[in-house]
């Protein structure tokens, strides 16, 4: 995630890449994101690790 510190430009050139997406899904993103760190307490240094599930339930890796 862009928010983090290996996300955006702070990752590897070689591990990211972008997309076009539409203003509403990028702010509404943003806000569920903003929310959750908020929730579960998640700080600025706290580590963590996200994993894609697709639509079908199964996982991206």
């Amino acid at each position: 995630m862009a928010s983090s510190y290996q996300g955006g430009n702070g990752a590897a050139a070689n591990d990211r890449y972008t997309r076009v997406v539409p203003l509403s899904a990028n702010n509404s993103q943003g806000g569920l994101t903003s929310a959750y760190d908020d929730y579960y307490r998640v700080l600025d240094t706290d580590l963590f690790f996200v994993q894609a599930v697709l639509a079908d339930g199964s996982t991206a890796w």
